[in-house]
C-alpha cells in the first residue's frame, strides 16, 4: 500500500515539474515576442511611426547573434490576432541588404571595419509580421532606433540605436526614386 502511494505521489511531482518546464518554454518564448501583439492603441502609434518610413533596419538585440538586415517597404496593415484586443502590425517589405556576419548585441557600437553587407539579391516581396523591439526606424543620420524604445513601450533590447556605415546609407539613397518614396498604407481595426 505504500508503495501504491509513493507512485502515486511521485506522478504528482512529474505532473509538476512538467507543468514548470512548460511554463518556463512560454515564458521564454514570449520573450522573445516581446511586441509582435499590441493594444490598439499602441498598434496605432506604431503606424503612424512607421508610416514615415522607406526603409527598416531589422535586428534581434535578444538573439545570441544576428544579422542585421535592411528592408525597403511599401506597404503595412493592422492585423487581428487570435489574442482578444491584441493586434499585429504587418508590412509589406522586400529585404535590400544584409551583413555579411551576425553579430551579438555586445559588440555594440562595431566599428567602421566591422561592417560589410551583401545586397540581397531579388527577395522578392513578402508580408512580414513584425515585433517592434527588433525594427529599427531612421531617425537620423544614419541612425536607426529602436521601434518600440521610440514609442516608449516596454521592451527589453540589447541595442537601442544602430547606425549604418556611411556608405551604405550612400548605397540606399542613390536607388530608384520608387525605392525611396513613401510606403502605400492601410489601416484595419
Amino acid at each position: 500500500m505504500d508503495t501504491n502511494r509513493s507512485g502515486k505521489g511521485s506522478g504528482i511531482v512529474r505532473s509538476i515539474l512538467l507543468v514548470l518546464c512548460l511554463v518556463a518554454i512560454g515564458s521564454f518564448t514570449c520573450f522573445a515576442d516581446q511586441l509582435q501583439w499590441n493594444d490598439q492603441a499602441a498598434s496605432r502609434k506604431a503606424v503612424q511611426a512607421l508610416v514615415q518610413e522607406s526603409w527598416l533596419v531589422s535586428y534581434c538585440s535578444q538573439a545570441d547573434s544576428d544579422h542585421i538586415a535592411v528592408w525597403l517597404i511599401r506597404g503595412l496593415y493592422i492585423a487581428d490576432t487570435s489574442a482578444e484586443g491584441l493586434y499585429e502590425i504587418r508590412i509589406l517589405a522586400k529585404c535590400l541588404y544584409q551583413s555579411q556576419e551576425d553579430f551579438a548585441a555586445d559588440e555594440f557600437p562595431l566599428s567602421e571595419d566591422r561592417w560589410h553587407f551583401e545586397q540581397v539579391a531579388d527577395s522578392g516581396w513578402g508580408i512580414l509580421g513584425i515585433d517592434l523591439a527588433y525594427i529599427y526606424i531612421y531617425t537620423q543620420a544614419s541612425a536607426f532606433q529602436c521601434l518600440g524604445k521610440a514609442l516608449d513601450l516596454p521592451c527589453q533590447v540589447g541595442v537601442e540605436t544602430i547606425s549604418l556605415p556611411d556608405e551604405l546609407m550612400k548605397a540606399l539613397e542613390a536607388r530608384s526614386p520608387l525605392d525611396r518614396g513613401e510606403p502605400l498604407t492601410w489601416y484595419r481595426l
